[in-house]
């Protein structure tokens, strides 16, 4: 045992800190001395450099006085090369709380941050007033660009700085070129490793970034403005799954500013956190709408309608402004069943859905033999027969099986697509209007243009068009159908995005530019947005998830671990023996390696969750899930 006249030998008379290192699996502190020049100048969030074994390693002060620990204390080598003010250590705390996750993640964002600006631009927030959080609601008249470069002109005018937060690196690019065309001095916050700190420096009244801006220690913060933050691009998706609207939130009420959450389409998690406020005049923004009712066929989806409002639009279409069809299914067949048995047409090897393939070659003509399917035939005709009908083979997309189109569990040739994809749906429309359709998707970069003036594409036409003369949902209950809770939010989005594309191609609304297929036309959804009530679908989501007692009227935690039946009954257990919140939880096993772990609030969430330690195994943890 270490005696009392050693421990305070080896310490000394200087004082201690708790230290943790810049590790994420090392979730303890160790204790270090502080030496004569850095005395009275550490504080909790204190960035530092430390010798580990030997080895310099970055860290932070989390704790001042800390009690010594046996064996030899080493003193602080150096203070790291960034600032990290008291709030901003708080926020990274209290997200770490918030989504059950290490502090560490959240500091090493603040580092990253911080290497990424101008030195002249790092220090504390600006002194203020607790503002509280708003969410604007725009209207599709409204250009979220010139919103932001008013309020940030106006914090400008104060003597104090906006910080933007936009989703991805695309975005807050063309947001800095805007702003800066609009007079304001801008800086656009790259992420950086520490090696590459920004030596330039610039100063500027607005900081522009991606959601890991929102640890950024930016002097004279006094505005935060999060544009679009129901966009995915606004979650790490990774662990922790944290959201940079969230944690702005957080960030605004501990330093006292102002933070402003900006779209079209709210979602009932925004409008729990902010007030949401509404247009000031949205009356003829929203497109007129066209319901077509599909006829119940999975494939049917180029109707006559649809080629007619096509027709009708084709003559004001442009390069830059084509009429937009919209189906998140790429592929000409995407799935097939058999008319016989009914069986899905799955791969005999691997399981997958079979899609369609390559000219099928019978095994042992041009290619090597190779026992590639099972399907047999009573005489050479019959072979011969089929190889002439079906001369396109079905392809695994997983494991790149080839077999013939016909039915692995009956054996019949007589199948039937039961999906389509943006293919087929080009295919048809150049046999029905004799036109070459734009084949558009994630890959396409933004701003491509269409030399026929028609485009078919996935959702993400909606963010790499400028404009449209037209937008039509080919198949809308994609979206209606969806088993995410968050559907009602995405038909917000894809509603609202659709109708921003058709503003700026057509401006006026003289004939129905907007067009949806479903097989749900009388559906309150549909209604909505026939009747432009963008207030009425909140409220329709906002009432459903209460009624349901869905996010953000509750709180969930998804887990996934290797064994989830005997996770769930421990972690069940443990919470039973807690006695105090955590046995407030609802646990579950949802499939072999998924559970769910639902409770009334994050507080009897984390309470909950806290107590993973003690399982005995790994498990990937996501707080608040957009889908289970």
């Amino acid at each position: 045992m270490i005696s009392k006249e050693r421990l305070e030998s080896s310490a000394g008379s200087r004082p201690l800190v708790g230290v943790t290192i810049d590790a994420v699996g090392l979730d303890r502190e160790f204790s270090y001395s502080v030496p004569d020049e850095l005395e009275g100048k550490l504080e909790a969030g204190a960035p530092v450099v430390v010798s580990v074994h030997g080895r310099k390693r970055r860290g932070w002060v989390t704790s001042v006085d800390a009690a010594p620990a046996p064996g030899r204390l080493l003193p602080i080598s150096s203070l790291d090369d960034y600032p990290l003010p008291p709030e901003l250590f708080a926020l990274c705390v209290a997200a770490a709380r918030r989504y059950a996750s290490s502090p560490v993640h959240f500091l090493k964002h603040a580092r990253s941050a911080a290497h990424g600006l101008p030195s002249c631009l790092l220090g504390p927030a600006a002194a203020g007033d607790d503002l509280g959080v708003r969410y604007l609601r725009l209207s599709p008249c409204e250009s979220a660009m010139a919103v932001v470069a008013g309020m940030a002109g106006s914090a400008a005018r104060s003597g104090r700085r906006s910080l933007v937060l936009l989703g991805t690196e695309i975005e807050a690019a063309a947001y800095a070129r805007g702003l800066a065309g609009m007079g304001l001095s801008v800086v656009l916050l790259t992420r950086v490793l520490p090696k590459y700190k920004r030596e330039a420096e610039v100063e500027a009244d607005c900081v522009v970034a991606t959601r890991i801006g929102v640890f950024a220690p930016v002097a004279r913060l006094g505005l935060i403005v999060v544009v679009d933050p129901e966009d995915k691009a606004h979650r790490n998706q990774g662990e922790p799954t944290w959201r940079s609207s969230v944690v702005a939130a957080e960030r605004a009420g501990l330093a006292r500013i102002a933070a402003v959450m900006m779209s079209g389409y709210p979602s009932p998690e925004s409008a729990q956190i902010a007030k949401v406020m509404k247009p000031r005049d949205e009356a003829g923004c929203w497109p007129v709408t066209r319901v077509v009712e599909l006829d119940g066929r999975p494939a049917a989806l180029v109707t006559d309608e649809l080629a007619d409002w096509v027709r009708s639009l084709l003559g004001e279409a442009r390069p830059s402004s084509p009429v937009a069809l919209l189906l998140n299914r790429k592929g000409r067949v995407n799935r097939y069943a058999c008319r016989k048995c009914r069986a899905q047409i799955t791969c005999e090897r691997c399981g997958a859905m079979m899609a369609a393939g390559p000219p099928y070659t019978e095994p042992g003509k041009d290619v090597p033999a190779a026992p590639l399917h099972h399907y047999s035939f009573a005489t050479e005709t019959g072979r011969r027969g089929f190889d002439t009908l079906f001369a396109r083979g079905l392809l695994c997309p997983r494991c790149g099986l080839v077999t013939p189109a016909a039915c692995g569990n009956c054996k019949s040739t007589s199948i039937a697509p039961v999906s389509v994809g943006t293919g087929r749906i080009a295919d048809e429309l150049k046999a029905t209007l004799g036109l070459e359709a734009v084949l558009a998707d994630d890959t396409t970069p933004a701003g491509f243009t269409s030399s026929s003036g028609l485009v078919v594409a996935t959702e993400a036409a909606l963010t790499r068009l400028s404009a449209a003369a037209g937008v039509a949902f080919v198949d809308f209950d994609q979206y209606h159908f969806s088993s995410s809770f968050a559907a009602t939010n995405r038909i917000f989005r894809a509603w609202y995005k659709a109708s921003v594309l058709i503003r700026a191609g057509a401006g006026e609304y003289d004939k129905p530019r907007l067009l949806l297929q479903t097989r749900e036309p009388g559906s309150e959804i549909v209604s909505r947005i026939v009747n432009g009530d963008p207030a009425g679908l909140l409220a329709a989501d906002v009432a459903e998830r209460k009624r349901l007692d869905l996010p953000p009227f509750s709180a969930v935690a998804l887990l996934r671990t290797e064994d989830a039946q005997l996770y769930s009954s421990r972690l069940a257990q443990l919470a039973a023996e807690e006695d105090g919140k955590a046995a407030e939880a609802e646990i579950a096993p949802l499939s072999a390696d998924k559970l769910l772990v639902k409770a009334a609030d994050h507080q009897v969430l984390l309470a909950c969750l806290a107590l993973r330690s003690k399982v005995g195994m790994a498990a990937v943890v996501h707080v608040d899930p957009e889908e289970l």
